[in-house]
């Protein structure tokens, strides 16, 4: 995902780093304006799916260990969409679509649910 660089603005929070598809995500690590960091997981797009943000083939989630249930603070589900809003962009300029899986395809390929690069 090259239009996400290390230190690329998403709302109040930066790029920190981009992992390569793993378990069927991406895996896009935040830091917070304090330094903490969060990770956001992109998906294949699926209706329903709970996502945070989607873009027209991508779905946005934060990873905090809930189960879908957990608030996300308002800045993190703002780094989402703005996240989502990005991959619109590069989307409709042309970005070739990621081997991704949905948020259901993935729980059910990988039921233990290790998703977490952060800790």
């Amino acid at each position: 995902m090259q239009m996400l660089p290390p230190g690329f603005e998403l709302h109040t929070s930066k790029v920190a780093a981009v992992h390569p598809v793993k378990l069927g995500a991406v895996a896009v690590v935040m830091s917070r304006a304090d330094g903490s960091v969060f990770q956001l997981d992109v998906l294949r797009r699926s209706e329903g799916d709970g996502a945070i943000a989607q873009s027209s083939g991508c779905s946005v989630f934060a990873v905090n260990g809930g189960t879908g249930a957990s608030a996300t603070s308002e800045p993190d589900g703002l780094a989402a969409m703005a996240l989502a809003r990005t991959l619109g962009a590069a989307e409709a300029a042309g970005m070739p679509a990621l081997a991704l899986l949905t948020h259901g395809e993935r729980a059910l390929r990988n039921p233990a649910g290790a998703f977490r690069v952060v800790r």
